[in-house]
């Protein structure tokens, strides 16, 4: 940071003292620390505090030196916003380097731009009608999901928010059936992304899943558009893929000037996106091309690894309409509450849907999920303290392993399916079947409790249950750590080692494989970090808190929200009390100007 700062300085337009320096210098150095920590940008006055300065000593002493300028957003030539070509802008009370303040703005105007709401239409209204058909024979959808329906169907961009088991697939699924028979003479250019490859693949098999719920309930859903986004194997991909990645470069060969040729774009757990790539996702929408855009996402998640807020900002806007169901904790539909007319009037035409109603049976993790988002801690502990489903165990590596090899269960269940097929060439598929029933989350990599030694503690019990003492094992599973544009392998990817013909290789998900020596940086994977873990879900998720006081900064409720909600059937949180206590009451917030700026747009 110091080189970068210096560098910096280097640019100023006046001769400044030792003393201003030393200012400017400390000012950068905190500007770049925020960023690592996800802001887009610094608070003015949190700035000024640290450096025992005034607001308006700082503001000037940027300003004066020519580092920075002010940003009015009134300041536009043809429609397009003139950015101050200065490494630094401030805008209202906050401070940023120049690139972010690009990016959010360019979100802003992005989002205003596609806002564009569709006149009703006979084929519109008649769609909605046989939903709501649908909904009276078999409560589905229920009366958010409905909202959402038509709030998408209305509107060229539109969000949905909601936790696990809200029914964010089975919306989506009722959507693109709604969507197919709106536009039913045009055949129909229709992706669906996410930030990972583990993500994009969860929501194809979500949206199978829906589909095989459909047929077995008789719910007449059945339509051409399915049949063709699981026929076309680029329908479902990564972002990355969409916007098409080129190799050593941070840009897209899709951009403003190259744009996406897609009707209906769908982005799948919305929260993990970073600014930047947020920002060039909607840069490579034609709003004259795309007919509707679909953002979904839980706003109460962990945010991107990455700088930026983008998806909270725009679901906690109050500059963009928010629906949220007035009876949204009413498990059924009641009709008279909703009407099918309401679309006419515009009534819940709305940009933002909130999904609130679980309809997952795990009702203790529902419930704890629930309690951590209100920081009710006493509930918290009332229901670790009482459930078959969640529980509360101390932070001992000994009590920890007893628990991932209890006979029959958790790891020592994955090492008999490995053991009882070793001598067989298995289906590679069922290994990450029977890999992923179950996870260790902790909040670091490293130290005693740290992804990394919990890795090295599992593998070895693993190999010494098949009688082996290999690298390589049929079974091995890694997580790819850094990106490779060439191998189109990326940050979070997971595969699992298969020993053909005593070759060794490692396939991931989509049937793709690779020898070991040619892979980008990887580790082991029974053990991953809390924040890898997000797009993902397990029936059985350990949970690990390590005391290090390095980490009181990053433990927070979207943490262990993020953390618990991974689970499907049962969650085991290993932690002090102090520790899930910190965790709990902690809610992060990054500074971001982007709803500042929603505000002068829409």
């Amino acid at each position: 940071m110091a080189n970068f700062s210096t560098e910096l300085i280097k640019l100023a337009d006046t001769i400044i003292d030792e003393k201003e320096k030393s200012i400017l210098l400390a000012i950068i150095d905190l500007l770049q620390s925020d960023l690592l920590s996800g802001h887009s940008c610094s608070n003015l006055a949190v700035v000024s505090n640290k450096l025992n300065q005034s607001s308006d000593q700082i503001r000037k002493l940027l300003l004066d030196s020519g580092l920075a300028a002010p940003m009015n957003l009134d300041n536009k030539t043809g429609g397009s916003p003139v950015i101050p070509a200065k490494p630094i802008v401030i805008f209202h009370n906050l401070v940023y380097l120049n690139r972010y303040f690009y990016y959010e703005y360019r979100v802003a105007t992005k989002i205003s731009q596609l806002g564009k709401v569709y006149p009703d239409s006979d084929k519109a209204l008649s769609i909605l009608e046989q939903l709501g058909a649908i909904r009276n024979t078999h409560k589905l959808p229920n009366q958010a999901q409905f909202a959402a329906i038509q709030n998408c169907i209305s509107r060229q961009l539109s969000i949905i928010t909601g936790g696990p088991g809200t029914g964010k697939t089975t919306t989506v699924t009722l959507l693109l059936w709604a969507l197919s028979n709106l536009y039913y003479n045009d055949k129909l250019n229709v992706k669906i992304c996410a930030p990972t490859g583990k993500a994009a693949n969860r929501v194809k098999e979500s949206i199978m899943n829906s589909l095989e719920f459909f047929k077995r309930h008789e719910l007449p859903l059945e339509c051409d558009l399915f049949t063709m986004l699981f026929a076309n194997s680029s329908s479902f991909t990564t972002i990355h893929k969409l916007l098409g990645y080129r190799q050593n470069s941070i840009y897209f060969r899709h951009n403003e000037t190259n744009s996406l040729d897609v009707d209906i774009l769908i982005v799948d757990e919305s929260s993990m996106i970073g600014l930047s790539l947020f920002s060039k996702l909607l840069s490579a929408i034609d709003p004259l091309k795309t007919r509707h855009i679909i953002f979904l996402g839980d706003r109460n998640q962990l945010s991107s690894v990455e700088e930026g807020y983008v998806f909270a900002s725009l679901v906690k806007s109050e500059s963009l309409c928010h629906y949220e169901s007035p009876k949204a904790k009413a498990q059924l539909l009641q009709p008279e509450l909703f009407q099918i007319d309401d679309i006419a009037s515009g009534k819940n035409q709305q940009l933002v849907s909130e999904l609130l109603v679980s309809n997952r049976s795990n009702g203790e993790i529902s419930k704890l999920s629930l309690a951590i988002l209100c920081g009710n801690l006493d509930l918290v502990y009332d229901l670790l303290a009482e459930g078959s489903q969640t529980s509360l165990r101390p932070l001992n590596m000994s009590e920890l392993m007893s628990e991932l090899f209890k006979t029959g269960d958790c790891w020592d269940r994955y090492g008999n399916f490995l053991q009882e097929n070793a001598a067989t060439k298995i289906d590679i598929s069922e290994v990450f079947l029977a890999f992923n029933q179950q996870v260790v989350l902790s909040a670091t990599n490293n130290g005693f409790f740290g992804v990394n030694n919990l890795n090295l503690l599992i593998e070895k019990r693993i190999k010494h249950k098949l009688s082996i003492n290999e690298e390589w094992y049929t079974g091995r599973p890694i997580m790819i750590l850094s990106n490779d544009y060439a191998l189109g392998l990326f940050n979070g990817d997971i595969g699992i080692c298969q020993i053909c013909d005593s070759q060794k290789i490692v396939v991931f998900p989509d049937g793709r494989s690779f020898i070991p020596e040619i892979l980008p940086r990887y580790q082991l994977a029974y053990a991953i970090t809390i924040h890898k873990s997000q797009g993902s879900e397990y029936n059985n998720v350990n949970i690990v808190l390590p005391d290090i006081k390095q980490l009181e900064e990053i433990y927070s409720r979207e943490l262990i929200y993020t953390a618990v909600t991974r689970a499907k059937h049962r969650v085991t949180i290993f932690s002090s009390k102090t520790n899930l206590d910190r965790s709990i009451l902690n809610q992060l917030e990054r500074n971001t100007g982007l709803q500042l700026m929603l505000q002068s747009q829409i």
